[in-house]
């Protein structure tokens, strides 16, 4: 029996490939065939390097649940990745799984021993994943052999790690930002924030764009340094510690801090054009379009901005904070809270289109793709939405 398709694509290459290396009670993710990759792949955090958090694809409400996964332990900011029509999930008690896009079931898994506070990025049949262990918390998982490839001591991370241009960048709590070759996990630069003698980390997930790396800093900068020498080209002080992912689009860099500031910086010169005061503490990073950057805020808003001048568009209150990534898709932002509630508001007007229960808290970065949409939540559960017929 064929294994049914999502949007035209069917899931039997990657699931049927997937096989379980040890069968019983013990754990195993084993890939026979690499995922074939697609435009609208999310296979790292934010999707893209740009880190815009933009789907590929129009999924419009009112959806429904279709099934749930539990990977028996809490997501972290980052959540999960999709490739093909497998998902790639890691949790905080050290575990990677692999789930059908298309059914919830559970393909494979294996423990790492090691917590994953942001998502998986996965290219060519290998899994990049960085952990808060204290030595060699950087690491590749070959799919193909459901084995470790290599181990890199980078330091503890609670980021995703970020591949462009054939390279990986990863983000530790010490303040450095590590250049490393996918191939081998050879250390090529190290990026240290300056006069950095409380070693204050870094926890926004980076971002590439036209040959550059940005990302903010405990420090309360937002930096940007070349992504092949490593080289620093601006710093903005905010005054804050900038947490939250950064996110780039139309040569501007769109960082959110905990002092209630969303700032547009110029991505080439560092010039800042323009700040917004939000009026509460910001965890969450934008999603961001051409004509649209939408933020979730700890006082229980969604808010859209306009991204050339910063003028608030709309305002919408929700029930809960939020403190995981919102995702565009079409006319459509949804958004997760800590109340346990998933909305969907449009990205036109504000007003609120189609509001579910979770069974948790999200805290997660939400994915679209294949006409699914997947909310992790705190309490161990994976949540997959798709249109309501």
């Amino acid at each position: 029996m064929r294994t049914p398709a999502i949007n035209g694509r069917s899931s039997l290459p990657a699931a049927a490939a997937l096989l379980l290396a040890v069968a019983g009670a013990c754990s195993g993710l084993r890939i026979e065939y690499p995922p074939r990759p697609d435009g609208g792949d999310w296979p790292m955090g934010g999707r893209t390097p740009q880190r815009t958090s933009e789907a590929a694809e129009e999924l419009a409400p009112p959806l429904e649940a279709v099934w749930t996964a539990d990977v028996t332990g809490g997501f972290g900011q980052g959540g999960v990745a999709v490739v093909d029509s497998t998902v790639f999930a890691v949790n905080l008690r050290g575990e990677l799984y692999g789930i059908d896009l298309v059914t919830g079931k559970r393909l494979g898994w294996v423990d790492l021993g090691e917590a994953y506070e942001g998502a998986p990025t996965v290219n060519g049949g290998r899994v990049f994943l960085a952990s808060s262990a204290m030595t060699e918390s950087f690491h590749s998982y070959d799919l193909a052999t459901g084995k470790r490839e290599w181990r890199a001591s980078v330091g503890e991370s609670e980021t995703s790690p970020l591949l462009y241009r054939g390279r990986l960048y990863a983000a530790t709590l010490s303040g450095s930002l590590v250049c490393l070759d996918p191939a081998a996990g050879a250390e090529l630069w190290r990026f240290e924030l300056p006069d950095n003698r409380r070693l204050k980390g870094i926890r926004s997930n980076p971002a590439a764009d036209s040959g550059l790396v940005v990302f903010g800093a405990d420090d309360g900068g937002v930096y940007c340094v070349d992504a092949v020498s490593g080289k620093l080209r601006w710093r903005v002080e905010t005054g804050t510690a900038v947490t939250a992912p950064v996110a780039v689009s139309g040569g501007r860099v769109f960082a959110a801090g905990l002092d209630g500031f969303v700032r547009s910086i110029d991505l080439l010169t560092g010039r800042v054009a323009w700040a917004r005061d939000l009026g509460c503490p910001l965890r969450a990073g934008p999603a961001v379009r051409r004509d649209i950057v939408v933020l979730g805020t700890s006082d229980r808003r969604l808010v859209g901005l306009e991204p050339a001048g910063g003028r608030i568009l709309w305002s919408r209150p929700l029930e809960g904070g939020v403190s995981g990534t919102p995702v565009l898709s079409g006319a459509t932002v949804y958004a997760g809270t800590l109340a346990k509630k998933l909305y969907a508001v449009s990205a036109d007007s504000g007003a609120v289109l189609w509001i579910a229960d979770t069974p948790g808290r999200v805290k997660s970065a939400l994915v679209i793709h294949g006409g699914t949409l997947l909310v992790p939540t705190d309490q161990q559960y994976l949540v997959a939405f798709r249109r309501r017929p």
